[in-house]
């Protein structure tokens, strides 16, 4: 399959925060609260030290959505490790922090409990980044996406400390991660293990 994508988003802060909302929990209509709520669900993972993570950093001074999510951000590319990791499944939060270290899809997981635990509504993505240039043999990559009161919904990628803007690829976003795998299905009959392969080819055409 071959896909030409064109992003518009140069600057991830193109918005105004709505004052009236600016403050966690974030204050929602029932409608909101209604749509929002697989948003704010707890995540189905041990998260125990995210949500003491999640304090911690709201004592410090970040108690706005928007300033919550970029500490959180910050945080959690300085202090955990993106490594490529083979196996299925997700690390639980603690988990990850407890080793310091996880796939990109281990850090959204984290930075959405810690961000529904203030309540920030959070959602997991899946997609493209750009990469390293340099590089032929390209992956999946995962970040997260909050609801900003003002500014809708918003990526940040903690795996690289960056807030999403025009060199990410959203393919699916979804407030389970399991519901934005990039395969789901089912077998029946007898057949060995299955086995899945891939290859990505990105081209990323130049800023400006």
């Amino acid at each position: 399959m071959t896909a030409t994508v064109e992003t518009l988003r140069a600057n991830p802060f193109e918005y105004l925060i709505d004052t009236g909302q600016c403050r966690l929990p974030v204050p929602l209509s029932p409608a909101e609260a209604l749509a929002a709520a697989p948003c704010l669900a707890p995540v189905g993972l041990p998260h125990g030290r995210a949500a003491a993570l999640a304090e911690a950093l709201r004592r410090d001074g970040a108690d706005t959505p928007q300033g919550f999510a970029l500490a959180l951000l910050g945080w959690l590319a300085e202090q955990v490790a993106t490594v490529g990791r083979e196996e299925a499944g997700l690390l639980s939060p603690d988990a990850l922090l407890a080793a310091g270290e996880g796939a990109c899809r281990d850090l959204a997981v984290c930075y959405l409990a810690a961000c529904r635990h203030v309540g920030l509504p959070a959602r997991f993505v899946s997609g493209y980044h750009e990469g390293d240039p340099g590089r032929e043999d390209r992956d999946l990559h995962a970040w997260a996406e909050v609801w900003l009161p003002g500014g809708g919904w918003r990526g940040f990628d903690p795996s690289l400390g960056l807030a999403v803007a025009d060199r990410h690829v959203a393919v699916a976003a979804a407030g389970d991660p399991a519901d934005a795998a990039p395969v789901a299905g089912t077998f029946r009959g007898e057949a060995p293990a299955p086995r899945l392969s891939h290859a990505i080819r990105l081209t990323m055409a130049p800023h400006g």
